[in-house]
């Protein structure tokens, strides 16, 4: 298939990164960020250079919505629920939990350690509320 114009592959690597596809601004910043001019990017079948597609991942992983869309999957598998569900639809305070999922991804913390704080939790010596 052919390549994607410069703005297709924004949407596609904003909604891989934050699940959002960018805003306005975002794709106004970036399409005139592109120091080659589109008519040379087509005959070179590049729509972005090393640098700048480094400078656009970096821009949506350091997202505060990065987080929220890395941690779905993780909050699905740990079968989170802001509610008790249909029948009991009464509020849980389990935000704090994902809160800290999200927190842990924008914050890029290591997987290892991530793992340990999940199954010790406030088993852990510097624990905290």
């Amino acid at each position: 298939s052919p390549e994607a114009s410069p703005e297709t592959l924004i949407r596609r690597i904003s909604l891989d990164l934050r699940g959002l596809p960018p805003s306005l601004n975002e794709l106004r910043h970036f399409v005139r960020s592109l120091e080659v001019p589109l008519a040379e990017r087509e005959t070179t079948g590049a729509a972005f250079s090393p640098e700048e597609y480094s400078d656009l991942v970096d821009t949506m992983i350091n997202s505060s919505h990065y987080g929220e869309r890395m941690a779905q999957d993780w909050l699905d598998l740990a079968r989170y629920g802001d509610t008790n569900g249909y029948h009991n639809d009464s509020a849980r305070a389990m935000w704090l939990y994902r809160d800290y999922v999200i927190d842990s991804f924008n914050s890029n913390k290591p997987y290892d350690r991530f793992i340990v704080e999940n199954m010790a939790g406030d088993l852990l010596p510097e624990a905290s509320d």
